[in-house]
């Protein structure tokens, strides 16, 4: 932790500095509330000095600490062997109202290692956006329905976005949203 300058004065608005200087002119911060387990990576633009003059950037760090930027968001990543597979995960997904939208994507190349040997092979991508609470039950989806063995399941916190769009994944994903169709 910093005790001086820019980190002392994160500190007192409630922003717990993780690494100190990454880079010449960057700090890393991780902002949280107390209690709650959500976070975000921030990257802050400072100056030497600190002062007077950088009184902006501390106003975008309160900013980010609000709820404008600490969504009950997340993008589900996995892939698939084949497009069909992919495209039956994201209508499971849909239908049964898990995720508001389900994008795949392919192929892609997918370089790994598996057993003990580099293996290469083409793949389909899928992105979900759906609520943090449903994510056990988008994990068990995707692993009922996968053929791999080890499936990738990868969850992305979202930070913000367009809050329309936010709006409406929240509509469309949850407990509610599958029992329209």
């Amino acid at each position: 932790m910093c005790g001086s300058g820019v980190g002392a004065e994160l500190s007192r608005l409630g922003v717990l500095v993780v690494c100190g200087t990454r880079e010449r002119n960057d700090m890393m911060a991780w902002c949280g509330r107390p209690g709650r387990s959500d976070y975000l990576w921030l990257r802050l633009r400072y100056q030497r000095q600190f002062g007077p003059a950088n009184a902006g950037k501390l106003g975008k760090v309160r900013a980010v600490q609000g709820d404008g930027w600490m969504t009950d968001l997340l993008l589900v990543l996995t892939t698939t062997p084949s497009r069909a597979e992919a495209e039956r995960i994201a209508d499971r997904l849909v239908e049964e109202g898990l995720a508001a939208c389900v994008q795949v994507a392919g192929p892609i190349w997918s370089v790994y290692r598996w057993e003990g040997k580099i293996e290469r092979s083409e793949e389909w991508r899928c992105q979900a956006k759906c609520l943090r609470e449903c994510y056990p039950q988008v994990e068990a989806a995707i692993r009922t329905l996968h053929p791999y063995q080890v499936p990738e399941i990868v969850a992305v916190p979202v930070a913000g976005g367009y809050e329309a769009y936010l709006t409406w994944v929240r509509q469309e994903s949850g407990p509610a949203a599958g029992e329209s169709g």
